[in-house]
């Protein structure tokens, strides 16, 4: 016997279809949007880190240069 599929369910199907790969292309957005903000968020830690690993050696070195400058 012969399985013959109306207009309305192929529609229907087809809506559904549309519907479920909208639904997978915002997750993947939202994906990316998600790991490209955790890559900029890395990036200002680092920044961040870097920074209170050399601000204390240049105060100390301004500091010492201070105290060594003659005439002060």
């Amino acid at each position: 016997m012969e399985q013959t599929v109306t207009k309305d369910v192929y529609a229907a199907d087809q809506r559904s279809i549309g519907l479920r790969i909208d639904a997978l292309e915002g997750e993947l957005r939202d994906l990316k949007q998600q790991r490209e903000d955790e890559q900029h968020e890395g990036r200002a830690n680092r920044c961040l880190a870097l920074s209170a690993l050399i601000a204390p050696i240049v105060v100390a070195l301004v500091v010492a240069a201070l105290l060594t400058a003659p005439g002060l």
